[in-house]
């Protein structure tokens, strides 16, 4: 019966969701790189005040957790607000039990301290929506 619907209103079903895009876009040089090299990782935004998920090519990558690091270790109160709030977005704690009673300044530090370990392939799954 519904084929007959959509047939009688020229509407199209909906297609299955795409696989994961190949391709992505650094934020870091605006370049197109296959999503194989994608790092991501929390960047503070000074624009914004916030700090977001960045993804960036491998050039752009170290810069940008250097960035993050910087803020971390001038860490105040609006740091740990956008921190926590980061946190939360990507549901960050559910993925690493090991941040659980730690303050939030010391969460950020684990967080960019994993983030370096693995260059950022867990976090880069996660933006994918593989994890």
């Amino acid at each position: 019966m519904i084929p007959i619907f959509d047939w009688l209103f020229r509407r199209k079903r909906r297609a299955a969701p795409a696989a994961p895009a190949e391709w992505f876009v650094c934020s870091g040089c605006y370049e197109t790189h296959r999503s194989s090299r994608m790092h991501a990782l929390p960047w503070w935004n000074p624009d914004a005040r916030a700090f977001f998920m960045s993804t960036r090519c491998g050039d752009c990558f170290l810069v940008a957790l250097a960035e993050a690091r910087g803020r971390v270790r001038a860490w105040d109160s609006e740091a740990e607000k956008a921190f926590r709030s980061f946190l939360d977005i990507w549901k960050i704690e559910a993925r690493m039990p090991q941040l659980a009673g730690l303050s939030p300044r010391a969460a950020a530090e684990a967080v960019l301290e994993y983030v370096e370990q693995t260059d950022g392939r867990p976090f880069a799954t996660v933006f994918l929506g593989q994890a």
